[in-house]
Protein backbone atom coordinates (compact mmCIF):
# COMPACT_ATOMS: atom_id res chain seq x y z
CA UNK A 1 0.00 0.00 0.00
CA UNK A 2 1.30 3.63 -0.77
CA UNK A 3 1.61 6.57 0.94
CA UNK A 4 -1.43 8.05 -0.18
CA UNK A 5 -3.78 4.81 0.10
CA UNK A 6 -2.40 4.65 4.05
CA UNK A 7 -3.32 7.77 4.66
CA UNK A 8 -7.01 7.65 3.05
CA UNK A 9 -7.59 4.19 4.72
CA UNK A 10 -6.36 5.61 8.32
CA UNK A 11 -8.98 8.92 7.26
CA UNK A 12 -11.38 6.38 7.07
CA UNK A 13 -10.62 4.20 10.19
CA UNK A 14 -10.73 8.05 12.22
CA UNK A 15 -14.03 8.89 10.49
CA UNK A 16 -15.42 6.13 11.06
CA UNK A 17 -14.37 5.51 14.80
CA UNK A 18 -14.21 9.22 16.23
CA UNK A 19 -16.79 8.01 18.82
CA UNK A 20 -15.24 4.62 20.23
CA UNK A 21 -14.85 4.70 23.61
CA UNK A 22 -11.14 5.58 24.67
CA UNK A 23 -11.04 1.90 26.66
CA UNK A 24 -12.01 0.01 23.39
CA UNK A 25 -9.40 2.77 21.18
CA UNK A 26 -6.88 2.20 23.74
CA UNK A 27 -7.27 -1.87 23.29
CA UNK A 28 -7.24 -1.96 19.58
CA UNK A 29 -3.62 -0.64 19.72
CA UNK A 30 -2.45 -2.81 22.58
CA UNK A 31 -3.37 -6.01 22.98
CA UNK A 32 -5.55 -5.98 20.00
CA UNK A 33 -2.69 -4.02 17.79
CA UNK A 34 -1.80 -7.49 15.70
CA UNK A 35 -5.57 -8.20 14.86
CA UNK A 36 -5.75 -5.01 13.01
CA UNK A 37 -4.24 -3.72 9.43
CA UNK A 38 -1.15 -0.96 10.47
CA UNK A 39 -3.68 2.17 8.82
CA UNK A 40 -6.29 0.76 11.56
CA UNK A 41 -3.88 1.05 14.24
CA UNK A 42 -2.55 4.46 13.36
CA UNK A 43 -5.99 6.00 12.86
CA UNK A 44 -6.78 4.65 16.05
CA UNK A 45 -3.76 6.41 17.67
CA UNK A 46 -4.82 9.10 16.34
CA UNK A 47 -8.02 9.48 17.46
CA UNK A 48 -6.05 8.91 20.99
CA UNK A 49 -3.59 11.53 20.40
CA UNK A 50 -6.19 13.68 19.79
CA UNK A 51 -7.61 12.98 22.88
CA UNK A 52 -4.36 13.81 24.67
CA UNK A 53 -3.66 10.60 26.98
CA UNK A 54 -1.90 11.77 29.91
CA UNK A 55 -0.07 8.07 30.37
CA UNK A 56 2.01 5.81 27.98
CA UNK A 57 0.09 3.24 26.61
CA UNK A 58 3.62 1.86 25.01
CA UNK A 59 5.22 -0.40 27.83
CA UNK A 60 5.30 -3.83 28.16
CA UNK A 61 3.95 -3.92 31.51
CA UNK A 62 0.47 -1.70 30.20
CA UNK A 63 0.56 -4.16 26.92
CA UNK A 64 0.30 -7.01 29.57
CA UNK A 65 -2.71 -5.06 31.63
CA UNK A 66 -4.51 -4.55 28.93
CA UNK A 67 -3.99 -8.47 27.35
CA UNK A 68 -5.44 -9.75 31.05
CA UNK A 69 -7.87 -7.33 31.04
CA UNK A 70 -8.54 -8.56 27.11
CA UNK A 71 -9.79 -11.83 28.79
CA UNK A 72 -10.72 -11.16 32.58
CA UNK A 73 -14.38 -10.92 32.06
CA UNK A 74 -15.42 -13.87 30.00
CA UNK A 75 -12.43 -16.47 31.18
CA UNK A 76 -12.26 -15.33 34.56
CA UNK A 77 -10.62 -18.93 35.11
CA UNK A 78 -7.53 -18.32 32.88
CA UNK A 79 -6.56 -15.41 34.19
CA UNK A 80 -3.85 -16.33 36.94
CA UNK A 81 -2.13 -18.21 34.07
CA UNK A 82 -2.70 -15.50 31.76
CA UNK A 83 -0.68 -13.50 34.02
CA UNK A 84 2.11 -16.02 34.80
CA UNK A 85 2.79 -16.35 30.89
CA UNK A 86 2.46 -12.72 29.79
CA UNK A 87 4.95 -12.33 33.22
CA UNK A 88 7.52 -15.51 32.15
CA UNK A 89 7.27 -13.65 27.71
CA UNK A 90 8.45 -10.33 29.42
CA UNK A 91 11.29 -11.61 31.98
CA UNK A 92 12.64 -13.92 28.72
CA UNK A 93 13.16 -11.11 26.37
CA UNK A 94 9.63 -10.58 25.05
CA UNK A 95 9.01 -6.69 23.76
CA UNK A 96 6.26 -4.96 21.70
CA UNK A 97 8.08 -5.27 18.82
CA UNK A 98 7.07 -9.00 19.07
CA UNK A 99 3.21 -9.60 17.72
CA UNK A 100 1.41 -11.82 19.91
CA UNK A 101 -2.13 -12.51 19.39
CA UNK A 102 -4.55 -14.85 21.45
CA UNK A 103 -8.36 -15.60 21.38
CA UNK A 104 -11.14 -17.96 22.89
CA UNK A 105 -11.34 -20.71 20.26
CA UNK A 106 -14.12 -23.00 20.94
CA UNK A 107 -13.45 -23.32 24.25
CA UNK A 108 -9.30 -23.49 24.15
CA UNK A 109 -7.35 -20.48 25.08
CA UNK A 110 -5.11 -19.87 21.79
CA UNK A 111 -2.11 -18.15 21.57
CA UNK A 112 0.28 -17.28 18.57
CA UNK A 113 3.73 -15.83 19.40
CA UNK A 114 5.38 -14.70 15.90
CA UNK A 115 9.04 -15.18 16.85
CA UNK A 116 12.29 -17.47 15.98
CA UNK A 117 13.10 -16.94 19.88
CA UNK A 118 12.62 -21.06 20.75
CA UNK A 119 12.37 -19.82 24.68
CA UNK A 120 9.75 -17.85 23.86
CA UNK A 121 7.78 -20.12 22.10
CA UNK A 122 7.83 -22.99 24.83
CA UNK A 123 6.58 -20.32 27.32
CA UNK A 124 3.26 -20.04 25.42
CA UNK A 125 3.23 -23.64 24.54
CA UNK A 126 3.31 -24.76 28.08
CA UNK A 127 1.34 -22.48 29.44
CA UNK A 128 -1.50 -23.09 26.73
CA UNK A 129 -1.63 -26.63 27.82
CA UNK A 130 -2.40 -26.10 31.45
CA UNK A 131 -4.68 -22.77 30.24
CA UNK A 132 -6.58 -25.50 28.31
CA UNK A 133 -6.67 -27.86 31.50
CA UNK A 134 -8.98 -25.43 33.43
CA UNK A 135 -12.27 -24.58 33.18
CA UNK A 136 -12.69 -21.33 31.61
CA UNK A 137 -14.90 -19.65 34.07
CA UNK A 138 -13.85 -20.86 37.57
CA UNK A 139 -9.67 -22.02 36.94
CA UNK A 140 -10.87 -25.64 38.18
CA UNK A 141 -9.02 -28.60 36.05
CA UNK A 142 -10.20 -31.48 38.36
CA UNK A 143 -13.14 -32.01 35.82
CA UNK A 144 -13.00 -32.69 32.02
CA UNK A 145 -13.73 -29.55 30.40
CA UNK A 146 -15.81 -29.64 26.97
CA UNK A 147 -15.69 -26.33 25.19
CA UNK A 148 -13.76 -24.73 28.19
CA UNK A 149 -16.11 -25.19 30.97
CA UNK A 150 -16.24 -27.68 33.60
CA UNK A 151 -19.25 -30.06 34.91
CA UNK A 152 -19.58 -27.58 37.94
CA UNK A 153 -20.08 -24.38 35.69
CA UNK A 154 -22.01 -25.72 33.12
CA UNK A 155 -25.63 -24.36 32.54
CA UNK A 156 -27.81 -26.51 30.64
Amino acid sequence: MNKIDFNLAMQGVIDENLDMPTEELIMNVTASRWEYHDWEVAGFEKILEERNLQFNIYTESFFKKKFIEKFSKLYPGWIIDIKKMMTQLIENGWNLSIPIRAKNYHGSFKCYISTDDIILKQIVESNCETINLKCSLCGNSEDENYDGICEKCRIY
